[in-house]
């Protein structure tokens, strides 16, 4: 036998029903204006519906039983708790109810129970083919930003890079001759009289190494313009950083070159060797040259970490091979652990050194190698920078 208000054969009762139970239902009273019109989410009562219409949308035939008239009256008390909820124990939906008095030509809409999980798995289905569609369009996006990416890159012409790698492959020839073919060769650890004789038979090769220190800082200008050019693209925040690093120790290493003038004048200026005895003023030389190791490892602290963040942004470019990006960070690296062990472990430096900087070597030679012979990737199509 059917459940009583399920649809089954009305009976007949002792009591009549009241007025509230014999009410007619409108066309939509279960779910507010909004929901009325269509707008909204489905499954979400709209905060501004009045809570009185949850005793509306039960449409309550005459000559229904007790129990039904009392499970309507049940579920109508239900809504009137979930009025004021975005979302109550129950979802709303309207659906067409059986027929019932009303105006003429519109049937009423009422609550139907059961079907929460079906709204659920309706909207969850909803929500993963948004994600899905969010994931294609990104794929699409991702694509495209590359093409732009490329087209911006290759805003720096094969010329440039060319005449950018030609000075990055004189910055390391000039940086060689001045650490090892001037300092290598003069310079005698724990030696002042014999640091200080070398320097005086010899002080135009000294000075020829002060001469190829400054001109290696002028040639570093026009590649750090030409690396934030060329990396801006991918990250401009990183390559900002990278480039601000690195004129940080351009100017860490032009203000450290007076050291090392400092210790030729202490020898060669009359003045200076009338004011000093012999031990003394070697001694001071000495520990003018030893200074301006120091500070040449200080300004290399600033180089290794811009080293590490242009290795990263030219693996993630797509347009540079990645090994130069790997190869620079290892740079980078080596850097920071031959400067910080000047300043923390002196003795392990001295062991360490020169080996901690070959990997740097062959890291920055390679770039600056294939800057200059390499072949570079001709301009994307523009048009692909429109489709996004």
């Amino acid at each position: 036998m059917p459940a009583p208000g399920l649809g089954g054969p009305a009976r007949r009762h002792c009591h009549p029903p009241s007025a509230a139970e014999c009410r007619p239902a409108g066309p939509v009273q279960c779910l507010g204006p909004a929901r009325a019109a269509g707008a909204g989410r489905l499954g979400r009562r709209p905060a501004a519906a009045p809570p009185r219409h949850a005793a509306q949308c039960l449409a309550v035939r005459p000559g229904l039983g007790a129990a039904a008239a009392a499970w309507r009256r049940v579920v109508a008390g239900l809504c009137f708790r979930a009025a004021g909820a975005d979302r109550g124990p129950f979802l709303r939906r309207p659906v067409a109810g059986p027929a019932a008095a009303g105006p003429p030509g519109r049937k009423p809409v009422r609550l139907r129970l059961g079907h929460e999980l079906d709204l659920r798995r309706a909207a969850a289905d909803a929500d993963r083919r948004r994600h899905r569609q969010r994931l294609l369009a990104r794929a699409r996006c991702g694509a495209v930003h590359l093409a732009v990416r490329e087209a911006r890159m290759s805003a720096v012409g094969s010329r440039e890079l060319r005449i950018s790698g030609l000075c990055y492959l004189a910055i390391i020839a000039l940086g060689l001759w001045a650490e090892a073919g001037v300092r290598g060769r003069l310079v005698v650890a724990g030696d002042a009289a014999a640091t200080a004789a070398n320097i005086l038979a010899h002080p135009q090769l000294w000075r020829s190494g002060l001469a190829a220190d400054l001109l290696m800082q002028v040639l570093d200008l026009p590649v750090i313009v030409m690396m934030w050019r060329l990396l801006r693209p991918v990250s401009e925040p990183l390559a900002l950083t990278a480039t601000g690093l690195n004129l940080v120790q351009t100017a860490v290493l032009v203000a450290n070159r007076v050291q090392a003038l400092a210790a030729l004048d202490l020898l060669t200026n009359p003045s200076m060797a009338a004011a000093f005895p012999p031990s003394q003023r070697d001694a001071l030389a000495l520990f003018a040259v030893h200074l301006h190791g120091q500070g040449f490892g200080i300004g290399l602290i600033f180089f290794g970490v811009a080293c590490l963040v242009r290795g990263a942004l030219i693996a993630r470019s797509g347009v540079l091979p990645r090994v130069f990006g790997g190869l620079l960070a290892l740079a980078g690296a080596c850097y920071l652990v031959n400067s910080f062990a000047l300043l923390l472990a002196p003795a392990i430096a001295q062991r360490l050194f020169p080996a901690v900087l070959l990997p740097s070597f062959v890291g920055e030679l390679a770039l600056s190698l294939w800057l200059l012979l390499g072949r570079h990737r001709p301009n994307p199509a523009p048009a692909a920078a429109k489709a996004c």
